[in-house]
């Protein structure tokens, strides 16, 4: 059995398939998900020597909860590692300023355009009518829009994009043409945030528990599989390579519910990681009684 002493979990697809709130400030409902998230705490608290974070793209507002229901007790990256976590304090604190702090000031810049979203609502909701465009307002340092997809008769992310470009400050749009903030379209969404992700975090929570001696330079070229993994004694789960390979490269031990997408599946056993055969949080918990 591997040496495993700290884990990094994803929370969508692997403690369960949690459908978010409609509206903020509506918080996450567990309803439906307790029995299974009480046999994780469980699980956690029965192994004291190990300790476990989550890693998730949700905001802290949408999964205080979960990490509280599973037991979480280590210091975790939320917001896709804009933000990190201390379950034991409650401290929350941005990464921004400490790995990219030339990106500080515009990263500001890009929450005090996030905050003033609502002076245009109408107007996004009048040029993108039909499209159950909404923000998510639980998120404070990434800005994301949720909406119909074409297949489902309505809008490409690029239209959201096209819609909210001439409205970004200056420097904002700078930064997205240099590369220091990034511009996420998907088929039901798009993200603009700063460019730091999942993997960025780890390496900080590693370095501020002791762990890491890599350079950044090494940490980044990890990221690219031009060097070994940086989280000796780590084992990381998800469920999705797009999301979660970055956090996946940093451990030493990788493995995934039977509800992955299949080329993270593919990247698992390529690692000689495993697979469960069972899905989301029962998944996981085979992953822990195999693995820890």
């Amino acid at each position: 059995m591997a040496k495993i002493d700290l884990v990094f979990n994803d929370i969508d697809g692997c403690f369960g398939s949690f459908k978010k709130p409609k509206t903020y400030p509506e918080k996450q409902s567990l309803a439906g998900h307790e029995g299974l998230l009480a046999r994780i705490k469980a699980f956690v608290e029965a192994h004291p020597n190990v300790r476990f974070s989550a890693c998730t793209g949700r905001s802290l507002y949408l999964c205080d909860n979960i990490i509280e229901a599973t037991g979480m007790n280590e210091v975790s990256a939320v917001e896709m590692g804009q933000e990190i976590y201390n379950p034991a304090t409650g401290e929350c604190y941005g990464l921004l300023a400490i790995v990219r702090p030339e990106l500080a000031a515009v990263g500001a810049e890009l929450r005090q355009f996030i905050a003033d979203t609502d002076s245009f609502e109408n107007e996004i909701q009048a040029a993108l009518s039909g499209s159950g465009i909404k923000r998510l307002k639980d998120n404070r340092n990434m800005l994301t829009y949720e909406f119909k997809p074409v297949s489902e008769g309505g809008i490409t992310g690029d239209q959201v994009y096209g819609f909210l470009k001439p409205r970004l400050p200056e420097s904002v749009k700078a930064e997205i043409a240099a590369g220091g903030i990034k511009v996420v379209v998907s088929k039901a969404a798009i993200d603009i945030r700063p460019n730091i992700a999942k993997g960025e975090a780890i390496m900080h929570i590693l370095e501020k528990l002791g762990r890491n001696t890599a350079s950044r330079r090494d940490f980044l070229q990890a990221l690219v599989g031009r060097k070994k993994q940086t989280g000796e004694g780590c084992l990381g789960i998800g469920d999705s390579y797009h999301s979660d390979i970055d956090m996946l490269k940093c451990c030493e031990h990788v493995a995934c519910p039977a509800n992955s997408d299949d080329k993270l599946k593919d990247y698992v056993s390529g690692r000689k990681g495993y697979i469960a055969g069972q899905p989301f949080g029962d998944g996981v918990l085979e992953i822990y009684g195999k693995l820890i």
